[in-house]
């Protein structure tokens, strides 16, 4: 009798996820492209993703910046130099 299929194996090992995740706690602001080139991962950066996910990691972005002082939020500069207000 055929054993059953379980799945596909999983391509990282649990050591090199442990690895992963302390090079995140170590350098929280690592981009992913930095993340593989560094470990040597053997996958894409969407996989990375996807993984990191499952592993609780989030992704934050800075795309606001605060002025000093200030409860007001900015955005970067728009294309005319002025800086516009989000409220």
């Amino acid at each position: 009798m055929p054993t059953p299929y379980k799945g596909r194996l999983p391509r990282l090992s649990e050591s090199t996820l442990d690895e992963i995740r302390l090079t995140i706690n170590v350098f929280p602001d690592i981009t992913l492209i930095e993340l593989i080139e560094n470990l040597s991962l053997p996958i894409k950066k969407s996989q990375l993703s996807k993984l990191l996910i499952k592993l609780g990691f989030s992704f934050k972005r800075r795309l606001f910046i605060r002025k000093s002082n200030s409860g007001e939020m900015f955005n970067r500069k728009v294309s005319n130099g002025k800086k516009r207000k989000v409220h």
